[in-house]
């Protein structure tokens, strides 16, 4: 973590000579610990300006440290990307996630009702995992279309296990072991 006190060196900094008030904080996990969000949250409250800001939080989290939800908020929240990657709780397990399916539904719907519509939230999500079904899909599309006003955008991606590449994934690593059958194409090169 940036030291904070250079951190709100920065934002003020650009606040003054650019008048910049939006940020993306880039963490790969912004709300990995509550003291983490407090911390920052203290030293934006006594920024010039309110700041607003994206950033991609952890669902699960949210669920475990609430306190997270109403810190977020004062802090000038304007989109949060979730990470959840199926509702299936096989599927979530098999990729490191292990949120049930109807804990992350009942957090979207706990973080919608804290924030509203001055929050974007962008669910994040991958096709063809391992114990995900074409029936799971189905109900995660139709439980999505039911709530326009929770869920702003999808961002639904192909499960690319990357054979041959060099950040090849766990899947790649070893496909039959997570049910992978891998075809290897002659292209004739």
């Amino acid at each position: 973590i940036k030291n904070v006190e250079i951190l709100r060196e920065e934002l003020t900094r650009n606040y003054d000579d650019y008048g910049i008030t939006n940020y993306i904080f880039s963490d790969d996990t912004f709300n990995d610990s509550t003291y983490k969000v407090a911390l920052i949250a203290d030293m934006m409250a006594k920024l010039p300006f309110k700041p607003r800001f994206t950033s991609y939080l952890r669902l699960d989290l949210l669920r475990r440290f609430p306190e997270q939800i109403g810190l977020l908020k004062d802090m000038g929240i304007a989109g949060a990307f979730f990470g959840i990657e199926s509702f299936n709780y096989e599927t979530s397990k098999a990729v490191g996630k292990g949120m049930r399916g109807e804990h992350a539904r009942e957090m979207l719907e706990v973080v919608h009702q804290a924030w509203g519509n001055k929050v974007n939230k962008t669910i994040g999500l991958i096709v063809g995992l391992p114990h995900e079904t074409r029936a799971n899909i189905a109900q995660t599309i139709d439980w999505i279309r039911t709530r326009p006003e929770m869920i702003n955008s999808v961002c639904a991606t192909a499960l690319d296990i990357g054979l041959g590449s060099v950040q090849t994934s766990e899947f790649g690593k070893n496909p039959t072991k997570y049910g992978y059958d891998v075809v290897v194409y002659d292209t004739g090169e």
